[in-house]
């Protein structure tokens, strides 16, 4: 039901998110140890990512068929020329970046969505409730094909710093019990539409059960929003890999540990295409 104020409407959601289907990772973890590829009792990196694929789709034979990557591009005020930004997402609707020939050899779909680049984000200026939630509601299209697996990344001018600074505020809130308005309050005011958008489709995600897989600054900030709103909102999402120190403390804060622990230097998504095709090897253990 709707209410007067999006962010009731964001708190509402979250707290219907389903739980983890426990029966299908029971399935998948007693046909392991029948099949002798993992030991009774024995828990370690490659039985985590399998039972946590198992629970968040909701089955026990996994799949990462129809894997699909989505790309958020926008910018900031202040950061410089768009023209970077916008010039990769009109190669990418042609096919021409490392990232389409990567997710071609991976068999990844690929789809890059415009925050409108070309009209920068004004952090000082500030944008309500309604705006902040009309980009989560733009980002919740990324999960519109489905599939087995969503994969999420940003290219956008000024991003990595507006996300860092987001994660310092957040940080600065109580983190044993955080007031959630606190929360959302910051992500309101420091946030741009790329997170916003990230919010909204790991959100999205969770109630389609599609387990998440994420890279780069942007998507940690939304994942630490989410965190402090509640752990259990982000218990679908999985870091892909992790470009820095800084990055990997941020996400052991959400009990995260990167897939890759070292990947930085690529482009935008390709350390998410790598990821996922380092994860496809194990599903032929289940």
């Amino acid at each position: 039901m709707l209410t007067e104020s999006p962010f009731d409407d964001l708190l509402n959601l979250i707290d219907q998110l389903p739980a983890r289907d426990e029966e299908s990772v029971q399935e998948l973890v007693d046909r392991l140890i029948k099949s002798h590829n993992v030991k009774a009792g024995r828990s370690d990196a490659a039985l985590s990512w399998l039972t946590w694929l198992a629970g968040w789709q909701g089955k026990s034979k996994l799949s990462l068929r129809e894997s699909h990557l989505c790309l958020f591009t926008s910018s900031y005020a202040g950061a410089g020329d768009t023209q970077e930004v916008e010039g990769f997402a009109e190669k990418a609707g042609r096919g021409q970046t490392a990232l389409n020939q990567l997710c071609k050899d991976k068999g990844l779909g690929l789809r890059v969505l415009e925050l409108a680049p070309s009209v920068p984000h004004n952090i000082d200026t500030g944008w309500s409730e309604r705006e902040c939630m009309a980009a989560c509601a733009f980002g919740m299209e990324a999960t519109a094909a489905g599939g087995d697996m969503l994969a999420l990344s940003a290219f956008s001018a000024g991003a990595d710093a507006v996300a860092q600074k987001l994660i310092v505020s957040l940080e600065g809130l109580n983190q044993d019990c955080p007031d959630k308005r606190d929360v959302l309050k910051c992500f309101k005011e420091l946030a741009g539409r790329e997170i916003a958008a990230m919010v909204g489709a790991i959100v999205a995600a969770r109630s389609r059960r599609l387990p998440v897989v994420v890279e780069g600054w942007a998507a940690i900030a939304a994942m630490k929003v989410l965190y402090l709103v509640s752990p259990e909102a982000v218990a679908h999402v999985r870091a892909a890999s992790s470009e820095s120190a800084s990055q990997t403390a941020v996400l052991a804060s959400m009990q995260q540990e990167p897939l890759l622990s070292s990947f930085e230097g690529l482009p935008p998504g390709c350390g998410l295409a790598v990821a996922l095709s380092a994860l496809s090897p194990l599903i032929s253990l289940a």
